[in-house]
């Protein structure tokens, strides 16, 4: 069974990045997620679908007006 909230490390395998970089993103709110009391959550159906929006290029996306 698979599970529907991930962690920093369980995401960043599943991204097939680096830790930091789930962090980051985390931090700007680049990605669906929030904290737990100090620990970040990932919901992964939240995840998928940013994903499947584009997700993140490693570039700044601006909004189109």
């Amino acid at each position: 069974m698979a599970k529907d909230v991930m962690s920093t490390k369980e995401l960043a395998q599943y991204l097939g990045v680096a830790e930091i970089t789930v962090y980051r993103l985390a931090k700007a709110g680049k990605i669906p997620g929030g904290k737990v009391g100090k620990i970040w959550r990932f919901p992964k159906d939240l995840v998928d679908e940013w994903l499947r929006a584009g997700g993140y290029s490693g570039k700044e996306h601006k909004p189109k007006a």
